[in-house]
């Protein structure tokens, strides 16, 4: 008998394995040191399936058949989600399809999850380094309330939980001085 029933090969890490399924058969897993492995014993396991279904008149599943495909098919919205999807694209300076060709592409292969998160992150992350860089020049100044902010610091450290502690603010660098004695 020609086997028809394509199997899947992937890398177990709780297993630290190749396993081989096959979706026409749940449950069926075999393992190997090599892909080669796991393929060998999983036609072994697919035998035996096979045999099983056979001996108590249980039909077979029918194989996949993998058809050619145009790469086109049509797809139905509901309106707010089809504008919604033509805002985003115009966000992203891309088509319409070009952004719906990468959110199934996302979903399906699992690439691109997250880049729009990570992207804002980058953005947020390059504000927060703008508004520390001027944070830190207006910190520098000296000005009339650098040293009493120092000195009450100083204070309650000396009667807070701290007390005797080597700890100090350093207001001028705004840094936190774990085992620094203030002056």
């Amino acid at each position: 008998m020609v086997n028809r029933y394509p199997f899947t090969i992937e890398w177990s890490e709780e297993d630290q394995e190749y396993m081989a399924t096959c979706i026409a058969f749940p449950g069926l897993s075999a393992f190997g040191e090599t892909e080669e492995e796991a393929l060998r014993e999983g036609k072994i396991a697919l035998a035996g399936f096979i045999e099983t279904c056979e001996a108590n008149n249980k039909p077979l599943p029918e194989p996949t058949v993998h058809e050619a495909v145009s790469g086109k098919f049509q797809l139905r919205l509901p309106k707010s989600l089809h504008r919604l999807a033509i805002q985003m694209a115009h966000r992203e300076r891309v088509s319409l399809n070009t952004y719906i060709a990468d959110a199934v592409r996302a979903r399906v292969a699992g690439e691109h999850v997250g880049s729009r998160f990570l992207s804002e992150v980058r953005q947020l992350f390059a504000k927060t380094q703008t508004a520390a860089a001027s944070v830190m020049t207006v910190g520098n100044r000296q000005d009339k309330y650098t040293e009493p902010t120092q000195t009450t610091l100083r204070e309650k450290t000396s009667k807070g939980k701290h007390a005797g502690s080597s700890r100090s603010f350093d207001n001028r660098q705004a840094r936190y001085h774990p085992n620094k004695t203030s002056k």
